[in-house]
C-alpha cells in the first residue's frame, strides 16, 4: 500500500471516524479523503506529474498534511522543509531536490521572497492561510479541483 492509498482505505472501512483534528476542527476520513484528492486533481492540473517534487515550508496542519497524502496519490514526491532554516539553507534545499512547486505557510512567505528569484526550478508557489501576490491561494485552488479519485 502507497501513501496516496491509505487514506482512501480508511474512508472504506469507516468514512465517519475522524482521521484527524486541527485548530479544534475535526475532518473525518471520508471529509479528508476528499480535500486530499481536491490537492491531487489541482497539483495535478498545474501540471505536477509523477517523480516530480513539491517542497513545502509550514508548521503542522491540516492543509500540510493533505498535500503529503496528495503527492503520494499522483506519485510526486513531498520535499519537507524546516522552518527554521535561514532562507539561504532553504534555498540550497529546494535547489538540490529540483523541487518544480513550492507550498508556503503564511507566516514563511517573507522569509521566501528574499530567495525566490534564486529559484530557477519553481513554477509553482501557493500559499496556506493567505493571499499573496504570486502565489496561488491554496484553499481556493483545491475548492476548484474535483473531488474524484
Amino acid at each position: 500500500m502507497l501513501a496516496g492509498d491509505l487514506i482512501r482505505h480508511q474512508k472504506r472501512l469507516r468514512p465517519n471516524a475522524v482521521a484527524m483534528t486541527y485548530a479544534g476542527k475535526e475532518y473525518t476520513y471520508a471529509q479528508m479523503d476528499e480535500r486530499v484528492n481536491r490537492a491531487a486533481n489541482a497539483l495535478h492540473d498545474l501540471g505536477i506529474r509523477k517523480g516530480e517534487r513539491v517542497a513545502i515550508l509550514s508548521q503542522n496542519c491540516n492543509q500540510y498534511v493533505e498535500l503529503y497524502f496528495a503527492n503520494g496519490k499522483i506519485g510526486s514526491v513531498t520535499v519537507p522543509l524546516n522552518y527554521r532554516l535561514t532562507p539561504a539553507e532553504l534555498e540550497f534545499i529546494i535547489n538540490n531536490s529540483e523541487a518544480v512547486a513550492l507550498i508556503v505557510a503564511d507566516d514563511f512567505v517573507a522569509a521566501i521572497a528574499q530567495i525566490k528569484h534564486l529559484l530557477p526550478n519553481i513554477r509553482h508557489t501557493i500559499c496556506i492561510g493567505g493571499s499573496h501576490q504570486g502565489y496561488k491561494e491554496y484553499e481556493e485552488m483545491i475548492a476548484g479541483a474535483s473531488p474524484a479519485e
